[in-house]
């Protein structure tokens, strides 16, 4: 059962890497998440509301 997870794994991946959209998608989602929270929280320097709201507590 392993080794088919594996390999399902692996061909996802590859297919992934082959077209590159979920590696930028990716790229903007975090970009763009940690901006609105850096935005929201610009009246002060308080780093637990960053890391709270970036983990999405």
């Amino acid at each position: 059962m392993f080794r088919r997870a594996s390999r399902l794994f692996n061909k996802d991946l590859t297919s992934e890497l082959r077209t590159r959209y979920m590696i930028n998608a990716q790229g903007m989602f975090i970009i763009v998440t940690i901006s609105v929270i850096m935005f929201g929280n610009w009246s002060g320097n308080n780093q637990r509301v960053f890391w709270c709201g970036l983990w999405w507590w």
